[in-house]
């Protein structure tokens, strides 16, 4: 198993806290459905069962679920409880209108929870309404809550002999193409998705967009010619 360990940064010898930087910077460098299925790991590591996602492709935008990436369940006793969750692969805090909306969804889906798992931060108004409503709760995972229990439930990390290292084996299975990085990251925006993640249309990254591209190109040469030598008699 290939590892990345990394050295510690604190006087005590622990070196948790840049695994967690390097968690989240690993997290916000995958593509979303990449991201979408990590933290279906992570909620299966915890103790959820049935985890699916509900087939979102992008960052941004409502799906048919309105806006639930991940669906699981939980048991309690003879219990069982439907979770829906929200996966924000952002690097600008979570606004009450996520909360307001996962909660809505909560609702039409009879789920008994809503969590919201994100890479950046939550902002003070989000915080306020997710405990606004206790009968629906929305619980809201920071990024750096996010990285803690990756840590806890060894999700992309492992522990060796020198302490808590990545599992770069783990990232390289989940990210099996690699992503070309989005250029508005560091101006505190969603990423972008990926070529092959955008919404309608066809990609030039596609095996069969580029002949289909030469063959519209060709047919087009071919009825100027034509209207040409028309004209010329």
């Amino acid at each position: 198993m290939t590892t990345s360990t990394l050295a510690s940064s604190d006087a005590g010898g622990s070196d948790e806290p840049k695994i967690l930087r390097r968690l989240r910077e690993k997290l916000l460098a995958l593509s979303y459905p990449e991201f979408q299925r990590c933290l279906q790991h992570l909620l299966e590591a915890m103790g959820y069962a049935d985890v699916a996602a509900t087939g979102r492709i992008r960052r941004r935008g409502r799906n048919l679920d309105g806006g639930v990436d991940l669906v699981a369940w939980l048991q309690a006793g003879v219990t069982r409880f439907r979770i829906v969750a929200q996966a924000k692969q952002l690097t600008e805090p979570v606004q009450k209108r996520s909360v307001d909306e996962l909660r809505g969804a909560a609702l039409r889906l009879d789920a008994r929870q809503g969590l919201i798992m994100t890479t950046a931060g939550v902002s003070p108004v989000a915080r306020a309404a997710a405990a606004s409503v206790p009968t629906t709760p929305i619980r809201l995972i920071d990024g750096t809550e996010l990285a803690e229990l990756m840590v806890r439930y060894s999700v992309g990390v492992i522990r060796d002999e020198h302490g808590i290292a990545l599992d770069e084996d783990y990232w390289r299975r989940l990210s099996p193409f690699p992503q070309p990085p989005a250029s508005d990251r560091s101006l505190g925006k969603a990423a972008q998705p990926a070529p092959d993640t955008w919404e309608g249309g066809t990609s030039l990254d596609e095996p069969d967009a580029a002949p289909a591209l030469r063959v519209h190109i060709t047919v087009a040469l071919v009825k100027t010619d034509d209207h040409k030598r028309r004209k010329e008699r």
